[in-house]
């Protein structure tokens, strides 16, 4: 496998602004085979060549310490007053676990969070252990301790999907109550705080130790494709903030050309771009990039859609993704279609690269589109994206406290760093993806409708599945038309403090 360098230069700028941005801010891969949350995939990895052979190696400028050494900054101020637990368990209750504890030699990545491990429980005198649980029964499974009183987990994590499940049936603690948890902290991401915030509420949060990269969604795309028909490969655009949706659609446009001289030579035609596990949520992840949320979380009162008329920029790139004539629409064959060397583009999930270290493609990623040049790149987290939250008859919720803002500030830059790392040298092609990868990571968001949507009617279709219909055809009246019943429903779940 290829293994590469970034630029110096670029990964300082990445990094000052990584440790800036943080507090702004999901499916583990350990190996090719550990891609188990998400049910929806049922096919085979698509069929590779032999192994290609290594590339000259290039030494990456590794940031791990000084990450670290930020991180360690953050832990010790936690721990500084004293907090000691003699040894004991602390059981953290999940779907996936591979966030809380790694097999030390199973990759970089893994080795990464082995080591967090190890810092968290020498500062704390604490030991941290995953309880699988199953995700179908979740909710039921801590509805019926609840209700005999019983300990389910010190801390739980939930997948984004089911928080409003689990919020609206009322076994989460509002975590305004903990004491010495303070979620304005760099070390907690400020929108997934919003995002599962309703009224005085706030029902969980994201942080560096529940983010796993490979929830985002990246633009793949075939370098040989672009080399051979001399066109610009799309990095540069990255690199000097031109990678706009406009820059996107033009860079479409040219597989008409390509398909003339495909016609000609008895060439089966092209796609521009096609998607396949990202395909549902693809006009959501879209109107994310405006920087914009779907649903607007201010404190104190309910909910509401913010979906308007004052974004017809994004409903335009949103409904023309629906009707770019060389699109591939099969989203049951997206991955297909890219793997084969039909698409230019494929838009979807980056865990879709432990698939692809051997393909016969020559891909490459990138970020998705911005709306403008002036602002920074937004790439919304899918569903089972995990928070964590605290069951609502914790028996000790200072501990709860101390050990969630523990686990996140020893995670603080370190994990993201290390997937980086094991991306560049185990899956990635060239130098360029390993700075696109870095910058995506970055670029994380949160949205209060992906949060609530299965437990309030009327949200999604409002916002995710209404810009879906956008897509197809949807006149943007309608799509703003269903906002009024959607606020109803949610002033009626979460209603104002009087």
């Amino acid at each position: 496998m290829n293994r590469f360098g970034k630029h110096r230069s670029l990964w300082g700028i990445l990094l000052s602004a990584a440790l800036l941005l943080q507090g702004c801010g999901i499916i583990v891969i350990n190996d090719a085979d550990s891609v188990t949350r998400a049910p929806e995939i049922t096919d085979e990895a698509p069929e590779t060549s032999a192994a290609l052979p290594d590339a000259p190696k290039v030494q990456k400028v590794d940031q791990s310490a000084r990450y670290e050494a930020v991180s360690d900054a953050h832990l010790r101020r936690i721990t500084s007053a004293g907090f000691q637990y003699d040894g004991e368990t602390f059981f953290i209750a999940a779907p996936r676990t591979e966030m809380i504890e790694s097999d030390a030699d199973a990759s970089t990545y893994s080795a990464a969070i082995y080591r967090r491990n190890q810092r968290l429980q020498e500062a704390l005198n604490i030991r941290i252990l995953p309880s699988a649980t199953d995700e179908a029964s979740f909710y039921d499974l801590l509805n019926a301790s609840i209700q005999a009183d019983d300990y389910f987990s010190d801390l739980l994590m939930i997948p984004a999907y089911q928080i409003g499940t689990f919020a609206l049936g009322g076994v989460l603690l509002n975590m305004r109550s903990l004491p010495l948890l303070d979620l304005s902290q760099p070390y907690f991401f400020a929108d997934s705080v919003t995002a599962a915030t309703a009224g005085n509420s706030i029902y969980a949060a994201a942080g560096p130790a529940s983010f796993e990269e490979t929830s985002l969604s990246a633009v793949f795309f075939n370098r040989d494709l672009f080399e051979e028909n001399g066109l610009e490969l799309p990095y540069r655009a990255v690199y000097d903030g031109t990678w706009t949706w406009d820059a996107f659609f033009t860079s479409c446009a040219q597989t008409d050309s390509i398909n003339r001289y495909a016609a000609v030579n008895g060439i089966d035609p092209f796609s521009s771009y096609s998607s396949q596990y990202a395909a549902e949520l693809l006009p959501a992840l879209a109107y994310a990039t405006s920087g914009r949320p779907m649903i607007r979380c201010d404190a104190g009162s309910a909910p509401v859609v913010n979906i308007s008329e004052e974004d017809a920029d994004v409903l335009s790139v949103i409904a023309r993704l629906g009707s770019d004539p060389n699109a591939h629409k099969d989203t049951a064959s997206g991955v297909s279609r890219f793997h084969t060397g039909k698409s230019l583009y494929l838009i979807d999930r980056l865990y879709l690269m432990s698939w692809m270290p051997n393909s016969r493609q020559n891909w490459g990623i990138l970020p998705l589109p911005k709306m403008s040049v002036e602002q920074p790149h937004v790439t919304l987290t899918d569903p089972g994206t995990l928070f964590f939250a605290v069951q609502k008859n914790s028996g000790d919720v200072e501990k709860a406290s101390v050990v969630l803002s523990a686990l996140n500030a020893a995670s603080y830059g370190v994990l993201s760093e290390a997937y980086v790392n094991y991306a560049m040298n185990e899956l990635l092609r060239d130098n360029d993806s390993a700075n696109m990868l870095a910058i995506i990571s970055a670029s994380r968001s949160y949205d209060f409708a992906l949060a609530f949507e299965h437990s309030i009617n009327s949200l999604s279709d409002a916002t995710t599945r209404g810009l879906s219909d956008l897509a197809g055809g949807l006149s943007v009246s309608s799509l703003l038309a269903r906002a009024a019943a959607a606020n109803r429903q949610l002033s009626s779940r979460f209603p104002s403090p009087s």
